[in-house]
């Protein structure tokens, strides 16, 4: 295996993070968490108890139900390589022990080995650092080594991660599947159709041969054929291996699939990140739709490369309506836009809606729900996940439309994290306690953290008089360890009537 390559690869990623005392070890270890203090705009919900949304029980008699879910992390429990590269997915295989050296004693000893390439190539780069931020990158690479080596992604974890996400999908309805489903975060497409059968798209799982592809020099080719009906999914050069995906309801007489195409998003030689998908479908016989999932570049990086996939999305769909002008069109997924992204300019609002050519369906609506992801660091919830239709589809005039005020954010009540949130904001008294040995980490300030478990440390100290304590509500996301939770997002979805 290519281990000096992927560690070669990581270590990279690792260097540019260390520099950034808010960034995230890895592009997308963490889902893509924004650093930018602006998004306090989007306040938090009034109580935990606010606005969360009901389980739907309607019919949709005459309507195509569209649905978006980042399901977080989805890996199958085996290695993969594409393209005779490694993927940095050692961290969800079985778990590692470890002597009382440290060395290797059980588990996948092909995750110990990529596990410590990748620690040993990044503690080598921190070493071009300055000696403040070498010693904190320092500390990100180990800390990111240890949840590498102890993350137990069991098949027994892995068979919990499915039921949970089934039970999510039972919230959202409680006797029908989305017609079509747009899913960012999934690994391949084996660990896809083992989802897809779970829910009840499928029968069949895919086959584990033949799973790779490389898009040739011209950035675009059909989609790879899995063998199973109703699946649809990237095969992009992302280097922890996570794809996109869209499912739909083969039993649905009205959407009939006629077929699917991905592109490589690279624009002005940034660097690679997940392809687009786009899938074609004939609604009720005669409207052509084009649906486009999209998972753009994180918050841990720049602006401009999520601004470049915007351009990219952007040049795909005006090509597509050259040749079909009567065709609509359907954007979906996770975009990692935050009210942050100013420069070069706005992805979504300057980018991609700039000519009014496509409307952004959750501001089109006034839906008031803050966001679909929330961010503890900076207390800020933001609207990572989107869907944006062209303009025709906004119009409730025309027979093919998106039904008023359906989309939704499901927050629904067993989805969500209630938690209490003590949050530090005095960097000085934080930086005095550190000075007298307390184990206290950067992350503390303005961070999430529980408050009996650190009541203890702070008691009749007066240095602490900026503290506050707040209850919040955020998506809860899977943890192997404790073998509950769904996703770090929650779910968004509309309704098309036709």
């Amino acid at each position: 295996m290519k281990l000096t390559l992927i560690a070669s690869i990581l270590s990279l990623v690792v260097l540019s993070n260390c520099q950034s005392s808010t960034s995230q070890l890895y592009d997308d270890a963490q889902s893509d968490q924004n650093t930018d203090s602006t998004t306090a705009q989007l306040q938090l919900d009034p109580g935990c108890e606010a606005d969360l949304t009901q389980t739907l029980t309607e019919n949709f008699d005459h309507q195509l139900w569209l649905l978006s879910y980042n399901v977080y992390n989805l890996f199958d429990t085996q290695h993969d390589v594409d393209n005779n590269e490694d993927k940095n997915d050692w961290e969800y295989m079985a778990e590692v022990k470890l002597d009382q050296d440290g060395g290797y004693l059980s588990g996948p000893q092909e995750k110990y080995e990529g596990c410590l390439a990748a620690k040993n190539s990044g503690l080598e780069k921190c070493l071009n650092l300055s000696e403040t931020d070498q010693v904190e990158c320092e500390k990100r690479i180990k800390g990111y080594y240890k949840k590498c080596i102890t993350n137990d992604w069991s098949q027994e974890n892995l068979e919990k991660k499915l039921d949970q996400l089934v039970f999510a999908f039972d919230t959202f309805h409680k006797s029908k599947r989305p017609d079509i489903l747009v899913l960012s975060e999934v690994e391949n497409p084996v660990i896809l159709s083992k989802l897809a059968k779970k829910l009840g798209y499928t029968n069949k799982i895919a086959s584990a041969a033949n799973q790779t592809k490389e898009l040739p020099s011209k950035g675009e080719a059909a989609c790879q054929d899995f063998g199973v009906e109703g699946l649809s999914m990237t095969t992009s050069p992302d280097n922890r291996g996570i794809d996109l995906a869209i499912l739909h309801n083969t039993q649905n007489q009205d959407l009939e699939f006629k077929g699917c195409r991905e592109y490589n998003a690279r624009s002005g030689g940034n660097r690679d990140t997940r392809n687009i998908l786009e899938v074609e479908f004939l609604l009720g016989g005669d409207q052509r739709i084009f649906i486009y999932a999209n998972h753009w570049p994180s918050q841990s990086g720049p602006t401009f490369l999520r601004d470049n996939v915007a351009k990219r999305l952007k040049e795909i769909i005006a090509s597509r309506k050259k040749k079909d002008p009567d065709a609509e069109y359907i954007v979906a997924g996770d975009f990692n836009v935050v009210p942050g992204d100013v420069q070069p300019q706005r992805p979504i609002d300057d980018g991609l809606l700039g000519d009014g050519n496509l409307v952004d369906i959750w501001s089109n609506q006034g839906n008031q729900q803050a966001g679909s992801y929330y961010y503890a660091p900076g207390l800020s919830w933001n609207r990572l996940d989107r869907m944006i239709v062209s303009k025709d589809l906004s119009n409730p005039s025309n027979k093919v439309h998106v039904a008023p005020d359906s989309f939704t954010v499901h927050n629904n009540k067993p989805l969500i994290y209630k938690k209490s949130l003590k949050v530090f904001r005095d960097l000085e008294a934080i930086e005095k306690l550190r000075s007298q040995g307390e184990n206290i980490k950067y992350e503390n300030i303005l961070a999430d953290y529980n408050v009996a478990s650190l009541s203890g440390l702070f008691d009749g100290n007066q240095e602490i008089n900026t503290v506050e304590v707040i209850e919040t509500c955020s998506p809860d996301k899977f943890v192997s360890h404790r073998g509950r939770g769904f996703s770090d997002h929650f779910a968004i979805s509309m309704r098309i009537n036709y």
